[in-house]
Protein backbone atom coordinates (compact mmCIF):
# COMPACT_ATOMS: atom_id res chain seq x y z
CA UNK A 1 0.00 0.00 0.00
CA UNK A 2 2.81 2.65 0.57
CA UNK A 3 4.88 1.81 -2.59
CA UNK A 4 1.13 2.23 -4.64
CA UNK A 5 1.10 5.51 -1.88
CA UNK A 6 3.77 6.65 -3.62
CA UNK A 7 3.15 5.71 -7.14
CA UNK A 8 5.90 2.82 -7.31
CA UNK A 9 3.67 0.08 -8.84
CA UNK A 10 2.39 -0.10 -11.54
CA UNK A 11 -0.17 -2.47 -13.40
CA UNK A 12 -0.68 -3.40 -17.00
CA UNK A 13 -2.80 -5.96 -19.14
CA UNK A 14 0.25 -8.51 -20.21
CA UNK A 15 3.61 -9.66 -18.58
CA UNK A 16 5.02 -7.87 -22.23
CA UNK A 17 3.42 -3.95 -21.51
CA UNK A 18 4.66 -4.78 -17.75
CA UNK A 19 8.22 -5.25 -19.32
CA UNK A 20 8.48 -3.07 -21.85
CA UNK A 21 7.47 -0.23 -19.29
CA UNK A 22 9.83 -1.46 -16.86
CA UNK A 23 12.64 -1.19 -19.09
CA UNK A 24 11.47 2.37 -20.01
CA UNK A 25 11.08 3.77 -16.04
CA UNK A 26 14.81 2.14 -15.88
CA UNK A 27 15.41 3.97 -19.16
CA UNK A 28 14.36 7.29 -17.79
CA UNK A 29 16.18 7.17 -14.36
CA UNK A 30 18.79 6.29 -15.44
CA UNK A 31 19.25 9.20 -18.33
CA UNK A 32 18.18 11.50 -15.59
CA UNK A 33 20.65 10.18 -12.93
CA UNK A 34 23.14 8.73 -14.26
CA UNK A 35 25.45 8.47 -11.41
CA UNK A 36 23.08 6.22 -9.80
CA UNK A 37 23.36 3.09 -9.55
CA UNK A 38 20.62 0.19 -10.59
CA UNK A 39 19.01 -3.13 -11.43
CA UNK A 40 16.59 -4.63 -13.15
CA UNK A 41 15.03 -7.53 -11.18
CA UNK A 42 12.70 -10.69 -12.30
CA UNK A 43 11.75 -13.92 -10.38
CA UNK A 44 12.85 -16.38 -13.79
CA UNK A 45 15.82 -16.30 -15.97
CA UNK A 46 13.37 -16.71 -18.95
CA UNK A 47 12.29 -12.74 -17.92
CA UNK A 48 15.64 -11.70 -16.78
CA UNK A 49 17.30 -12.64 -20.04
CA UNK A 50 13.83 -10.66 -22.05
CA UNK A 51 14.51 -7.84 -19.78
CA UNK A 52 18.53 -7.95 -20.40
CA UNK A 53 17.55 -7.66 -24.28
CA UNK A 54 15.23 -4.65 -24.10
CA UNK A 55 17.80 -2.52 -21.63
CA UNK A 56 20.38 -3.41 -24.54
CA UNK A 57 18.02 -2.41 -26.61
CA UNK A 58 18.13 1.10 -25.21
CA UNK A 59 21.28 1.55 -24.58
CA UNK A 60 21.85 0.76 -28.54
CA UNK A 61 19.19 3.51 -29.16
CA UNK A 62 21.00 6.11 -26.72
CA UNK A 63 24.29 5.33 -29.10
CA UNK A 64 25.99 4.16 -25.93
CA UNK A 65 27.03 0.63 -27.02
CA UNK A 66 29.94 -0.41 -29.40
CA UNK A 67 30.53 -3.51 -31.94
CA UNK A 68 28.35 -6.12 -30.95
CA UNK A 69 30.78 -9.20 -30.80
CA UNK A 70 29.48 -12.96 -30.32
CA UNK A 71 31.05 -14.59 -27.25
CA UNK A 72 30.67 -18.31 -25.80
CA UNK A 73 29.91 -17.67 -22.15
CA UNK A 74 28.88 -20.67 -19.60
CA UNK A 75 25.13 -19.76 -20.25
CA UNK A 76 25.66 -20.21 -24.33
CA UNK A 77 26.60 -17.65 -26.58
CA UNK A 78 25.89 -13.81 -25.58
CA UNK A 79 26.25 -10.70 -27.89
CA UNK A 80 28.50 -8.40 -25.79
CA UNK A 81 29.68 -4.78 -26.86
CA UNK A 82 31.73 -2.25 -25.14
CA UNK A 83 29.25 -0.18 -22.57
CA UNK A 84 27.59 -3.16 -21.80
CA UNK A 85 26.67 -4.04 -18.25
CA UNK A 86 28.36 -7.33 -17.18
CA UNK A 87 27.02 -9.48 -13.98
CA UNK A 88 29.86 -12.15 -12.77
CA UNK A 89 28.16 -15.34 -12.03
CA UNK A 90 30.76 -17.17 -9.96
CA UNK A 91 33.17 -16.57 -7.33
CA UNK A 92 36.91 -16.18 -8.44
CA UNK A 93 39.14 -14.96 -5.31
CA UNK A 94 41.68 -14.26 -7.88
CA UNK A 95 40.48 -11.83 -10.15
CA UNK A 96 38.88 -10.31 -7.20
CA UNK A 97 34.83 -10.96 -8.22
CA UNK A 98 31.94 -12.53 -6.33
CA UNK A 99 28.65 -14.07 -7.80
CA UNK A 100 26.29 -11.26 -8.47
CA UNK A 101 29.11 -8.31 -8.94
CA UNK A 102 28.39 -5.90 -11.70
CA UNK A 103 30.45 -3.96 -14.46
CA UNK A 104 30.89 -2.08 -17.15
CA UNK A 105 32.57 -3.97 -20.17
CA UNK A 106 35.02 -1.71 -21.50
CA UNK A 107 37.10 -3.75 -24.12
CA UNK A 108 36.65 -7.01 -25.80
CA UNK A 109 39.56 -8.68 -27.54
CA UNK A 110 39.15 -11.59 -29.74
CA UNK A 111 41.64 -14.44 -30.12
CA UNK A 112 41.79 -16.19 -33.84
CA UNK A 113 41.86 -19.48 -34.98
CA UNK A 114 39.10 -22.01 -34.10
CA UNK A 115 37.41 -22.46 -31.15
CA UNK A 116 38.96 -19.27 -30.65
CA UNK A 117 38.06 -17.19 -27.36
CA UNK A 118 37.74 -13.42 -25.84
CA UNK A 119 39.71 -11.29 -23.52
CA UNK A 120 36.93 -9.15 -21.51
CA UNK A 121 37.84 -5.91 -19.79
CA UNK A 122 35.22 -4.97 -17.06
CA UNK A 123 35.18 -2.04 -15.19
CA UNK A 124 34.33 -3.23 -11.95
CA UNK A 125 31.39 -1.05 -9.84
CA UNK A 126 32.20 0.89 -6.82
CA UNK A 127 34.08 3.60 -5.50
CA UNK A 128 37.64 2.38 -6.41
CA UNK A 129 36.30 0.83 -9.75
CA UNK A 130 38.81 -1.87 -10.50
CA UNK A 131 39.31 -2.97 -13.86
CA UNK A 132 39.61 -7.26 -14.54
CA UNK A 133 40.65 -8.87 -17.80
CA UNK A 134 40.25 -12.71 -17.88
CA UNK A 135 39.82 -14.44 -21.14
CA UNK A 136 36.66 -16.48 -21.22
CA UNK A 137 38.13 -20.22 -21.58
CA UNK A 138 39.75 -19.72 -17.88
CA UNK A 139 36.35 -17.88 -16.90
CA UNK A 140 32.86 -17.94 -18.88
CA UNK A 141 30.69 -16.96 -16.00
CA UNK A 142 29.45 -13.64 -16.91
CA UNK A 143 26.14 -12.56 -18.64
CA UNK A 144 24.51 -9.17 -19.28
CA UNK A 145 24.14 -7.52 -15.56
CA UNK A 146 21.20 -4.90 -16.67
CA UNK A 147 18.47 -7.58 -15.15
CA UNK A 148 18.77 -10.27 -12.34
CA UNK A 149 16.88 -12.87 -11.00
CA UNK A 150 15.76 -11.44 -7.62
CA UNK A 151 17.69 -14.60 -5.72
CA UNK A 152 20.88 -13.74 -7.96
CA UNK A 153 20.94 -10.03 -6.93
CA UNK A 154 19.87 -10.81 -3.15
CA UNK A 155 23.03 -9.25 -1.69
CA UNK A 156 23.50 -6.48 -3.97
CA UNK A 157 22.93 -2.99 -3.24
CA UNK A 158 22.11 -0.15 -5.94
CA UNK A 159 20.43 3.36 -5.53
CA UNK A 160 17.10 2.01 -7.26
CA UNK A 161 15.77 -1.48 -8.12
CA UNK A 162 13.33 -2.17 -10.74
CA UNK A 163 11.12 -5.14 -10.36
CA UNK A 164 9.22 -6.62 -12.67
CA UNK A 165 6.59 -8.70 -9.79
CA UNK A 166 4.97 -11.70 -11.31
CA UNK A 167 2.66 -14.33 -9.58
CA UNK A 168 5.86 -16.86 -8.93
CA UNK A 169 7.04 -14.02 -6.41
CA UNK A 170 5.87 -14.40 -3.08
CA UNK A 171 6.20 -11.79 0.16
CA UNK A 172 9.73 -13.23 0.50
CA UNK A 173 11.09 -12.40 -2.70
CA UNK A 174 9.33 -9.03 -3.52
CA UNK A 175 10.87 -8.22 0.31
CA UNK A 176 14.80 -8.97 -0.90
CA UNK A 177 13.68 -7.06 -4.53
Amino acid sequence: ARYEAAEMVHQHRTRDEAKAALVERWDAQRRTDPEASSVILAYTRDDVRGLNELARAKMRDAGELGADQAVTTERGERQFAPGDRVMFLRNERGMGVKNGTLGTLERIEPHGGPGGSSTLTVRLDGAEGARVSFDLKDYAHVDHGYAATVHKAQGVTVDRAHVLATPHMDRHAAYVG
